[in-house]
C-alpha cells in the first residue's frame, strides 16, 4: 500500500486528528534529541511521554470507534494492545542501556504509528466516509463526550 499524504492521514474526527499530530511532533522531539545527543534521563523521559500520550489516544480512539459502531475494532484494539506490549519491552531495555536502544525505542515507535495511522486508521477514516459518520463523533453529545484531554509535556 502507498503511504497517503500528511493531510490524507486525518481520520474525519477532529479530536483523533489533534492528537495524531500530537504524536508525530513527540516523535520528531524525540528524533532531535537523539540527533542533539541528549542525556539518557531526558530520553526516558520523552519516551514515556509518547508512550502515554499513545496510551491515551487509543483509548479514546477506540471509544469513538465503539460509539460508531466500527466493525474493526477488535482487531484494532488488538494492534493498539501489541504496539503498548511492544513499547514497554523496549522502555525496559532503555532503562539499561543508552543511545543505541533509544534508537531501537524509536524506529519501532515511528514505523509502527506510520503504518497504523496509513494502514489502520486509513481504513477507519475510509469506513466513516462510506456510512457517512458525521464529526460530531468528536463533540458534546457524540461519542468523545468523555475522551481525555490532549496532553502535554515539559521539559
Amino acid at each position: 500500500m502507498a503511504r497517503r499524504r500528511r493531510e490524507e492521514l486525518e481520520v474525519g474526527v477532529s479530536h483523533l486528528d489533534a492528537q495524531h499530530r500530537r504524536l508525530v511532533e513527540l516523535l520528531v522531539g524525540m528524533q532531535a534529541a537523539l540527533i542533539e545527543k541528549q542525556p539518557a534521563r531526558e530520553l526516558r523521559r520523552l519516551a514515556a511521554a509518547l508512550t502515554l500520550h499513545a496510551r491515551i489516544h487509543f483509548s479514546d480512539e477506540e471509544m469513538i470507534m465503539e460509539g460508531a459502531e466500527y466493525p474493526g475494532l477488535g482487531k484494532h484494539r488488538e494492534m493498539h494492545r501489541e504496539f503498548t506490549d511492544g513499547i514497554l519491552r523496549l522502555q525496559t531495555k532503555l532503562r539499561f542501556r543508552r543511545t543505541e536502544q533509544f534508537a531501537e525505542l524509536l524506529n519501532f515507535e515511528r514505523e509502527w504509528i506510520a503504518r497504523h495511522l496509513d494502514e489502520q486508521d486509513g481504513q477507519f477514516s475510509l469506513w466513516l466516509q462510506e456510512n457517512a459518520v458525521e464529526e460530531n463523533l468528536g463533540k458534546v453529545g457524540g461519542a468523545a463526550e468523555n475522551c481525555s484531554i490532549p496532553i502535554t509535556v515539559s521539559a
